[in-house]
C-alpha cells in the first residue's frame, strides 16, 4: 500500500497571516496527501485552510501555548490532517518533560494495514533540549516498533548535527532515501513581515521512516511569490510504500 504524506509549518496566523492564507489553503489542497502532519495550528484549528468533507483533522495543544503581546503571533498546538478513508485506531499525546513541546502519536488503518503515524514540533532554542525530547520521542516509539512508522515534523535541526545522528539510527529520512542528500532549504521561503525568522536557513522538515520505503520526495517550491508566500517554512511531501 501506498500513501501521500506532508509535513508543513504553517506559521499559525502570524506575520501576514490575512494576505497568506489563499496561498495555504492553496498549496495544501495542490499537495493532495492523504495524511499531512502541521505545525503552528491555532486553537481553532485553522478550518478555513481545509477540506474538512474529504479530510479529518487531529489537533494537540501545546501545554503552555506560545503568545506574544500583539494578537497575531500565537502557537498553540499541532495537528495531523487524515482522509477520511483512514481510519484512526489509537490516539496519543506526548508531553515533553520540559513541559514546553508536544508530539501526537496515532496508530491509523488502511485496507487493513495498520501503522503509526507521529507528528512533532521540537525546540527552536537549544540543541539539548531538542536532543532530550528527540529520546524522549524514540523511547515512546519503541513498544510500536513491530508496525510502519512515519515521522513528520519541524524538527530544527540540520542534517549536519548529532540530533540528525541520533534519529538516523532507528529512522530514515524519506527526502535522503531518495535523493541520497537532505534539500539544501527548507526554512525560510520569501516571505517577510512580523516574527518572520530570516537570520538562519537550511533543511528543518523531515518525513522520517521506519518499516516502510520512500517512492518519492520533494520540497514543494510552488507555494508563494514575490508579494506573498503561504509560510516561512516550504512543505516537504512524498510517497510512501510499506515493507
Amino acid at each position: 500500500m501506498k500513501l501521500k504524506i506532508g509535513t508543513f509549518n504553517i506559521l499559525n496566523t502570524s506575520c501576514r497571516y490575512e494576505e497568506r492564507k489563499i496561498e495555504l489553503k492553496r498549496t495544501l489542497s495542490e499537495l493532495k496527501c492523504d495524511i499531512i502532519g502541521l505545525q503552528e495550528l491555532n486553537f481553532q484549528i485553522n478550518p478555513e485552510l481545509f477540506d474538512l468533507s474529504t479530510y479529518t483533522i487531529k489537533f494537540v495543544a501545546l501545554p503552555n501555548p506560545m503568545l506574544k503581546s500583539e494578537p497575531e503571533f500565537r502557537i498553540d498546538g499541532n495537528g495531523v490532517l487524515i482522509k477520511n478513508d483512514i481510519e484512526i485506531l489509537e490516539e496519543h499525546r506526548l508531553v515533553y518533560k520540559n513541559n514546553l513541546r508536544v508530539a501526537q502519536i496515532l496508530k491509523l488503518q488502511k485496507q487493513n494495514q495498520a501503522f503509526i503515524f507521529v507528528n512533532t514540533h521540537l525546540d527552536h532554542l537549544s540543541e539539548s533540549i531538542r536532543e532530550q525530547q528527540l529520546r524522549e520521542l524514540m523511547q515512546a516509539l519503541k513498544p510500536y516498533y513491530d508496525y510502519p512508522i512515519i515521522c513528520t515534523g519541524d524538527y530544527n535541526f540540520l542534517p549536519e548535527v548529532n540530533n540528525y545522528k541520533l534519529m538516523s539510527k532507528e529512522f530514515i529520512s524519506a527526502y535522503f532515501q531518495i535523493h541520497d542528500k537532505e534539500p539544501m532549504i527548507t526554512f525560510p521561503t520569501g516571505l517577510y513581515g512580523p516574527y518572520a525568522d530570516i537570520e538562519s536557513y537550511g533543511c528543518f522538515d523531515y518525513i522520517w521512516i521506519r518499516g516502510a520505503k520512500a517512492i518519492s520526495a520533494e520540497v514543494y517550491r510552488d507555494c508563494g511569490n514575490q508579494q506573498i508566500w503561504a509560510s516561512d517554512h516550504y512543505p516537504v511531501y512524498g510517497e510512501i510504500e510499506f515493507i
